[in-house]
């Protein structure tokens, strides 16, 4: 409860009452986030526009982040250290998971540190505090939809061009391609989790971005994006399907090149701490919503 005091013509003070929206149940949270669409939809146009106007190459750093990057890693661990065992295209193994990694990294990093890069608009003027963190998950979801783009016209290149594929290798999609839908809805529950659990934290210790960009470093040598999970010993799959980006990753990429999806216990797995996640990140959410203005 706020209170804002005001002076009348006369001099005496009147006292304005402001009910915090922290206190309304969930159901009036997503109603207030609805009625706020159309600023969620200006923000993120907003940003997507202005993200890159100052660069000369401007909107191509959509795809020159995730092309560089590839290369990178083809040449170090595909050419170099022939990390390369699997039926698919090493620099399309790569890509795809680059694709999922990237967005994953990106928009949770985005989503904890929203609070923050919108600090002078929230001291202003009252909007539900989730509207950042959603902006952040939509301008990084437009960027991973660019990278999406360059990905098939990449498969299209491989399946269509005699030659590419070498003996043994297939990068033509499946039936598992109407798993991708499944695959999305994971990558954003559990990139808005992350996302909003440092956010929620870093209200009151501004330490959790910089732990959060450590443990993302380190969080992408546990997932395949660089090396096949044929690389892990059968015995211990069950373990490292225990990471649920990594899941996600073999997922996202099996879906579009056909693949072998994980096992459905891994896709529970993932699918059930997700959503736990996300629910005590939106606990301490609003538990901290009041207090965000006040840290500034």
């Amino acid at each position: 409860m706020a209170v804002i005091q005001s002076p009348r013509q006369d001099q005496t003070q009147q006292t304005l009452v402001i009910e915090h929206k922290s206190v309304a149940d969930l159901a009036t949270m997503w109603r207030d986030l609805w009625a706020y669409r159309h600023l969620i939809r200006y923000l993120a146009g907003r940003e997507l526009k202005g993200r890159y106007r100052a660069f000369t190459l401007g909107r191509a750093w959509f795809l020159i982040k995730p092309l560089s990057e590839m290369l990178v890693y083809v040449l170090i661990f595909g050419l170099v250290l022939k990390l390369h065992r699997g039926s698919l295209p090493y620099p399309l193994h790569v890509y795809t998971g680059l694709i999922a990694w990237l967005f994953f990294a990106g928009a949770a990093t985005r989503v904890s540190s929203s609070f923050t890069s919108y600090r002078g608009m929230m001291t202003k003027v009252y909007f539900p505090r989730l509207v950042p963190p959603i902006v952040a998950l939509v301008v990084e979801f437009a960027d991973m939809a660019a990278a999406f783009a360059f990905g098939v016209l990449m498969m299209a290149t491989y399946i269509l061009v005699p030659g590419l594929l070498g003996e043994g290798e297939s990068a033509t999609p499946g039936i598992g391609l109407v798993t991708l839908p499944l695959w999305l809805l994971l990558l954003v529950i559990w990139t808005a989790g992350v996302g909003l659990f440092a956010a929620s934290r870093s209200v009151k210790h501004r330490d959790v971005g910089m732990i959060l960009a450590i443990f993302m470093r380190v969080w992408m040598y546990t997932a395949p994006v660089i090396y096949p999970i044929a690389f892990i010993p059968e015995r211990y799959l069950w373990l490292y399907r225990m990471n649920p980006i990594a899941v996600i990753i073999e997922g996202f990429r099996a879906s579009l090149t056909g693949q072998a999806l994980p096992p459905l216990t891994a896709i529970l797995w993932t699918f059930i701490t997700g959503m736990c996640l996300l629910a005590y990140a939106l606990f301490l959410y609003r538990r901290t919503e009041r207090d965000i203005v006040d840290h500034f």
